[in-house]
């Protein structure tokens, strides 16, 4: 029971630690005429689109308290089952995602580019220093610490667990088995986990690494590549993401990193996973 405790408490301080912008002139949805720019990359080349801002939803989002799982009884067992239905299946939120769920799957055909465009999304939004710099310690009203998905798009910016929580978001409405996967060492952090096959997964979880905070290539696990999981909270069952591409082009990068760009191989390498995947 202890454990339990400790667990949700750590999910929590993960999505704790890791300026509000107004829509006017708003239709009966609550989409305004104000946008947001996101930027995938695929394959070297930028997908741009300006997602449109649903002002209401924002709001009501905004001004939610603080609802914590075990205040609905919910444990370490059944932690996915409260995110899901705190975080990820609030109807409102999902009309206000669905535009950019749309403009994903229409620009992109194939379905594993439409999960790399949008980790891709995600990952060039800007890391909020403020946020995990001030402890968490919320100054503009918000009514609680960690910042729904459709906040962190709207506001795009967030901290670890709330950038990997777009992530997932998105990935399972492509239909995509996902998971979050918490660490606490070497520091508190959150990761996005997409379901993969054995040979490219993260430390035998049956996830591949998604890293939010970085544009990296999917698998790159960067300083956390040794580091044992605390904790695994898989969100939803679905479609296994093909990684192989993926698995090589992170090897590759370590390659780089290890022996540096001295030599003309490793270089040209460099310059062609830096645009690849617009490092």
């Amino acid at each position: 029971m202890q454990m339990t405790k400790t667990k949700i408490i750590v999910g929590l301080l993960v999505l704790s630690f890791c300026l509000p912008v107004f829509a006017s002139s708003e239709n009966k949805l609550g989409f305004g005429n104000s946008v947001r720019p996101v930027v995938g990359v695929l394959g070297g080349k930028s997908k741009k689109y300006s997602v449109p801002l649903n002002n209401s939803t924002y709001q009501a989002l905004f001004n939610l308290p603080n609802y914590t799982c075990s205040q609905y009884g919910y444990t370490d067992a059944t932690l996915g089952a409260c995110h899901n239905f705190l975080n990820y299946d609030r109807p409102d939120q999902k009309v206000a995602m669905q535009p950019l769920v749309d403009w994903i799957k229409k620009k992109i055909k194939k379905s594993d580019d439409q999960m790399r465009v949008a980790a891709s999304i995600v990952q060039n939004m800007e890391y909020d220093y403020d946020k995990y710099y001030n402890n968490n310690i919320e100054t503009n009203g918000r009514g609680h610490g960690s910042r729904y998905p459709y906040e962190t798009l709207y506001e795009n910016k967030g901290i670890c667990g709330e950038k990997a929580n777009v992530i997932v978001y998105l990935l399972k409405q492509f239909g995509y088995g996902t998971a979050e996967i918490t660490f606490i060492s070497p520091g508190l952090h959150e990761v996005a986990g997409v379901k993969c096959a054995d040979a490219y997964d993260f430390q035998n979880t049956g996830y591949c690494f998604i890293d939010p905070v970085a544009r990296h290539m999917i698998t790159f696990a960067g300083s956390y590549a040794n580091s044992t999981p605390y904790l695994v909270t898989p969100i939803s069952d679905g479609k296994t993401f093909d990684a192989g591409s993926d698995f090589q082009d992170s090897q590759n990068w370590w390659k780089v990193l290890l022996e540096g760009t001295g030599n003309k191989a490793n270089y040209k390498l460099y310059k062609k996973l830096v645009k690849k995947y617009g490092m």
